[in-house]
């Protein structure tokens, strides 16, 4: 999974290059600084068969970048990947990180057995979405994830969630590229002319360059 293109990821990347991932992973920071992307990067290292993950070739890492993973699901605010159909009785549009019904049925993928990797992963995108009840549901697997296990959480707000979820997990908080690196990025994506002076004040790469 390519983050190169996402300068403003390497420190964090670096950091977590050699430790062990906690059960639950938080990451928090503004819409369009490439949290999916980040998330994506460490699922695959997290699945991956081989000391240098991720390694692209063992055959984990085929079926994640094939988008069939059998130890790997996730949320987002209106839909779910398929494998989560399989757990669930709840109506297909009920499976979002907006509704409890999709917290539920990731918990429930969560509790199996691991198929073809040592570790199994459910991922919250659009978490920011969710309401007090799904957060209460995913804090009750929280408490009793074990190691094998592990659960992102990813959020375009800053410390939106309870404070008993905030204390159980690994906070990882993306924050905006100063204005000098974030004009390298605009003029390294082909944008010779603009710098983010073109933009609204705030803006985010990915706002910039969805625009």
């Amino acid at each position: 999974m390519s983050v190169e293109r996402f300068p403003w990821l390497n420190d964090v990347i670096s950091a977590h290059k050699n430790i062990v991932f906690p059960s639950s992973s938080i990451i928090e920071g503004e819409s369009g600084l490439a949290k999916k992307q980040l998330t994506k990067y460490f699922v695959q290292k997290l699945l991956c068969n081989q000391d240098s993950a991720p390694c692209g070739e063992c055959n984990s890492c085929h079926y994640f970048l094939a988008g069939t993973h059998p130890d790997y699901c996730f949320l987002t605010h209106d839909s779910c990947s398929s494998i989560l159909n399989t757990y669930s009785k709840a109506k297909k549009d009920a499976l979002t990180s907006k509704k409890i019904e999709g917290v539920r049925a990731l918990n429930e993928f969560i509790a199996l057995t691991n198929s073809v990797s040592k570790k199994r992963i459910g991922v919250v995108f659009d978490a920011h979405m969710m309401n007090i009840n799904s957060q209460n549901a995913l804090l009750k697997t929280l408490e009793e994830l074990p190691e094998n296990k592990h659960i992102f959480i990813v959020s375009n707000q800053r410390k939106y969630f309870l404070p008993t979820i905030y204390s159980r997990s690994s906070l990882i908080s993306i924050k905006n590229p100063d204005p000098v690196d974030l004009d390298q990025w605009i003029s390294d994506q082909g944008y010779i002319d603009f710098s983010s002076l073109n933009f609204a004040p705030d803006s985010t790469p990915l706002q910039i360059e969805y625009l």
